[in-house]
């Protein structure tokens, strides 16, 4: 038979998964002569990869054997076995664990050809840490590359941390990020075998106006035996810049007079003012830090003085910024409704509907005399700049500016 000085070549490339592998794939064209192997084993998980080739008929007894335990810079590596024209099986070993599902026979003659594949499976899971701060719906996470694409979806709003378990492959993908059908981002993700990557968006921040977030606890539902419930805020404005949303309780978490004694001498020392940056702002908070302290003003209204400015984490809106289109749009926006331990604090009976809607206090002076506060109307009106003595109990609706770097809502 005429010797052939062809080169006998295989190509067999592994690439070794945490859960799976993707398909390995081998060759040999034309005839005898040494035969060159090509390795990629970038991840092996028991120390070493070995790459065997047995004869199966002329030599029983031959066996050939290369094992590597360092990683090249690209992960393939490339051996040469002395053979002639025969039967072969070829076998690869994670460290002592033979992986069977890759095993295959070859023959070597003149003119073959062997194009055939295999899969070798791993099972395992991959944890996914995602920083992601301010997350207002749910988090989902789609990893993708040309054949893979796993949605999971964990934790909801309350924490700025998420774990993602999920059983993935090692290799390169694109992580995409959602905030409930709001993508956050895109970015590279390259999990390699035994890694547990952590993936930081930054100060990503989705709040926008009109979101319902939770912040702090109280009572509201007028059972004091039971825990205190998450207190629930609108979203009035958010600044981005300065990473700060101003949001006011959803709400009336209680009743109160605005001071006890008229005649009104301004918000800096009513008794409400003190209330809420004193009592419940000590017991409603654990994260006072993320609450800032803010210059307040409050302009006079119709001849009567609003009183000494005040530096303050907790206030009432202003009769101006209760007016504002872009914090409520109309009357039913400004509307509220007051909570069960609100209702039981014997609000004004003119003042409170039989569904719950309460007339609510403002920080400014009243329109009409000296001894009023400006207040909403139970149906969210402010026609004619309604104001109430400040002894009447209505509805109280705190207010603050509230940073998103320190707050987890």
């Amino acid at each position: 038979m005429k010797k052939c000085f062809s080169i006998v070549l295989i190509v067999l490339t592994i690439l070794c998964l945490f859960s799976s592998c993707e398909e390995v794939s081998h060759e040999i064209v034309n005839g005898d002569g040494n035969l060159a192997v090509s390795v990629s084993a970038n991840c092996f998980k028991n120390g070493s990869f070995t790459v065997q080739v047995i004869s199966k008929d002329i030599y029983p007894e031959y066996k050939v054997s290369y094992t590597t335990t360092e990683k090249s810079e690209d992960g393939v590596y490339t051996y040469k076995f002395p053979l002639t024209k025969g039967t072969y099986s070829l076998k690869c070993y994670d460290g002592d664990e033979e992986i069977t599902d890759f095993s295959c026979n070859f023959k070597i003659t003149e003119n073959c050809s062997l194009n055939k594949t295999y899969k070798y499976v791993v099972e395992g899971n991959v944890a996914i840490k995602i920083s992601a701060k301010h997350v207002i719906n749910t988090l989902k996470a789609v990893i993708l590359d040309t054949e893979y694409k796993e949605t999971f979806v964990e934790k909801e709003k309350g924490s700025n941390v998420y774990t993602c378990q999920l059983t993935v492959p090692v290799g390169t993908y694109k992580l995409v990020l959602y905030d409930g059908d709001i993508k956050i981002t895109e970015k590279d993700l390259n999990i390699v075998f035994g890694d547990n990557p952590e993936i930081d968006c930054g100060e990503y921040i989705s709040l926008k106006e009109g979101d319902i977030v939770t912040f702090g606890s109280f009572e509201q539902d007028g059972d004091e035996t039971t825990k205190d419930e998450p207190i629930e805020w609108r979203v009035l404005a958010v600044d981005k810049t300065e990473k700060k949303a101003l949001i006011i309780s959803e709400k009336a978490l209680i009743s109160s007079k605005f001071c006890k004694n008229p005649p009104y001498h301004g918000w800096a020392v009513s008794d409400i003012h003190n209330w809420l940056n004193g009592e419940f702002l000590d017991t409603a908070f654990s994260q006072k830090d993320a609450i800032i302290l803010t210059d307040i003003s409050t302009p006079d209204i119709n001849g009567h003085q609003g009183g000494r400015n005040s530096n303050d984490r907790i206030f009432l809106l202003s009769e101006d910024e209760a007016k504002k289109t872009e914090y409520f749009a109309n009357n039913d926006e400004r509307k509220c409704k007051a909570t069960q331990y609100a209702k039981s604090m014997n609000p004004k009976e003119d003042d409170i509907t039989s569904d719950g809607s309460i007339a609510w206090w403002l920080r400014s002076p009243g329109f009409w005399g000296n001894d009023g506060a400006s207040i909403v109307e139970k149906n969210g009106s402010m026609e004619n700049t309604p104001d109430r003595n400040i002894f009447y109990v209505l509805g109280v609706r705190p207010a603050m500016w509230l940073d998103l770097t320190k707050a987890a809502l």
